[in-house]
Order: structure tokens, then C-alpha cells, then sequence
């Protein structure tokens, strides 16, 4: 996966924690079936954002620009691996979920062997 991807996926991962909304409910904000941003969230799966994508979420986000989708602002084209364990998901109770979630616990820049 590409840096940029990761940064986009994490951004808006926040983005979308910081308006309280679930993964279902912003798939549904983005006209998508319920499990896509689920599926985007889960580095076991291969669905990704693409530039569509973003369109509609800096439309439903309300933001100004594209840059405000990334979780950081020093974006670069390098790919790298995401080393993540899967662990059950706190509910809004506090207790203990049945879901698994992607925890990322380490990025690592990936070197191409020429």
C-alpha cells in the first residue's frame, strides 16, 4: 500500500470518529452498501478509497480542501507495509464487542528489490 493511501484511510478514519458517526452510518452518508468503509478500514481487505471517494467525503465533511481528508500533512508516493493485529471492538458501552477491528501497530517503509 502506498503511504498516501494509509494517511487518507486514517484521516478520515478520524474524521469520521470525530463526528461520533459508525462505519455503516458514513457508508450510508456516502450512498455506498453499509459494509464499505468497513471494508476500506481493514487492512485485510483490499477496497480502498479513490479519487471519487473523496470527492464525496470532502462533500459530506464540509471541508475546504482534499489535504484535510489526510491524517498528515507531509503526503510522499513511498510504499509501505502495515504491520496491524485485529482485536475486539470497545462498544460505545464500554464493553467488549464480538467485531474485530485493524489496530495498526506498526508502518514500515517497504524496499524494492531492483
Amino acid at each position: 500500500m502506498y503511504s498516501v493511501e494509509f494517511e487518507l484511510i486514517e484521516g478520515v478514519k478520524a474524521l469520521r470518529i470525530k463526528h461520533n458517526w459508525s462505519q455503516r452510518k458514513l457508508s450510508k452518508k456516502m450512498g455506498f452498501a453499509e459494509s464499505f468503509v468497513g471494508k476500506v478500514e481493514s487492512y485485510s481487505q483490499d477496497e480502498k478509497y479513490n479519487l471519487r471517494h473523496m470527492v464525496i467525503l470532502k462533500s459530506i465533511f464540509v471541508l475546504k480542501s482534499f489535504d484535510k481528508l489526510f491524517l498528515s500533512t507531509s503526503l510522499n508516493d513511498e510504499m509501505v507495509v502495515i504491520e496491524y493485529e485485529q482485536v475486539p471492538m470497545i462498544k460505545k458501552d464500554g464493553t467488549v464487542g464480538k467485531k474485530l477491528i485493524d489496530k495498526v501497530v506498526k508502518v514500515i517503509p517497504y524496499k524494492m528489490e531492483i
